[in-house]
């Protein structure tokens, strides 16, 4: 228990996957199928997952390095935008291939990017700031 930073992402990792049955219920409430849930919220979030490791692997490899208040900003702008592309990207979606099914999976496989690959790009900006303020 000496330390605090694998303490606090665990508490984060936990804190996440107990939160996701309030997803899964929200999305049953909305009439998807229990298959639907398990397809859209976890197999299109993980071949996201899948391609944004491998462009971080082979392209981003992006530092993590932040002062405190660059940590709160990465967290703070990364979920407000992914909330944002959520929102923003339904309607067009749902005109362009009909509503449910492929377009919610469409959906979520650019939130998951968006979020794994995309984001990432940024923290350099915040890696730099870490790195002006030791000196």
């Amino acid at each position: 228990m000496n330390n605090p930073k694998g303490i606090a992402y665990a508490a984060l990792s936990s804190s996440t996957f107990g939160l996701a049955p309030l997803f899964t219920v929200t999305l049953l409430r909305d009439g998807f199928s229990p298959f639907e849930v398990l397809t859209y919220r976890w197999g299109v979030a993980s071949a996201a997952l899948l391609l944004s490791y491998w462009l971080d692997r082979r392209y981003i490899r992006f530092d993590t390095r932040a002062p405190l208040w660059g940590q709160v900003l990465k967290l703070v702008l990364g979920l407000a935008i992914v909330v944002g592309i959520r929102v923003v990207l339904k309607a067009p979606l749902y005109a362009l291939l009909g509503e449910g099914g492929v377009a919610d999976a469409a959906r979520y496989f650019l939130v998951v990017l968006f979020a794994a690959a995309i984001w990432p790009m940024t923290f350099r900006f915040f890696s730099k700031a870490a790195r002006a303020q030791r000196v």
